[in-house]
């Protein structure tokens, strides 16, 4: 599964379970099933469309754990990249003709 339709996945599981959630809120607190039995039956529905508990894949190393402001790293690339378009096409590549 590539990375778009793993998030379109999570989106629709979102949204469903928001929406049986706000059903069961709706009901009164003497209809309303117990929070394990709940929550039982939606895993039980997950898994019958075929989700599956996996282990989690490593991370990639380049991947910063934990999560964090990259606002330095996004400013040190930016710099860079300026820096190399200032710098203009490189000239090692003579072989090449252009035309």
């Amino acid at each position: 599964m590539n990375a778009a339709a793993q998030r379109r996945a999570i989106s629709e599981a979102v949204a469903e379970l928001a929406r049986r959630v706000y059903e069961r809120d709706q009901l009164s607190s003497d209809e309303r099933p117990d929070p394990r039995a709940f929550a039982a039956e939606v895993v039980t529905d997950m898994h019958g469309h075929g989700w599956r508990l996996t282990n989690a894949g490593r991370r990639s190393p380049w991947i910063s754990t934990p999560i964090h402001d990259n606002t330095a790293t996004t400013a040190r690339g930016a710099a860079l990249a300026r820096q190399l378009l200032e710098r203009g096409p490189d000239d090692t590549d003579d072989e090449e003709e252009h035309p």
